[in-house]
């Protein structure tokens, strides 16, 4: 199983949760991940008239609180 991050910001380079206003997600996505699930991030651009979404970059998903 696998959960992938779309990030549409092109200056991303790094995804993690934010335990100061959501500390239930990122011990949800922790457990997640040790439990097999795999995670992956993308920085893509969203191209409106194209109705396309262009991968630019794979990041890390950084899970340390």
């Amino acid at each position: 199983m696998s959960l992938i991050f779309i990030i549409q910001r092109e200056d991303a380079d790094v995804i993690r949760p934010n335990d100061r206003t959501d500390k239930e997600f990122g011990n949800a996505l922790r457990n997640a991940k040790e439990a097999g699930v795999d995670l992956f991030s993308y920085v893509c651009k969203v191209d409106v008239e194209q109705r396309q979404i262009n991968i630019i970059r794979g990041i890390p998903v950084v899970l340390d609180n």
